[in-house]
């Protein structure tokens, strides 16, 4: 959403029967990572934001959340019919 990866977004979609996904990017600034699991149909939502950047994390129930860096974990209600990607 900026460049250099100083604001971006992570929007986790979940789908199916899939019990969770992960992800891991290096940037210039430092590793983003992202992380789901489910449990029933709550969600929990890892990430971690590197230093000096900040982020928009999008929830799959659609609530919003803007972050600076450090490690965060959300919960959510799982969409029936969202898909990842």
């Amino acid at each position: 959403m900026e460049p250099g990866w100083a604001h971006f977004r992570l929007q986790p979609r979940v789908t199916g029967q899939l019990p969770g996904a992960a992800i891991e990017l290096d940037t210039v600034r430092g590793r983003i990572k992202a992380s789901w699991r489910r449990h029933g149909n709550v969600v929990s939502i890892d990430v971690t934001v590197p230093v000096n950047t900040t982020a928009e994390v999008v929830l799959p129930d659609g609530a919003r959340h803007t972050v600076g860096s450090g490690e965060r974990r959300f919960r959510a209600r799982a969409k029936a019919a969202s898909t990842f990607g």
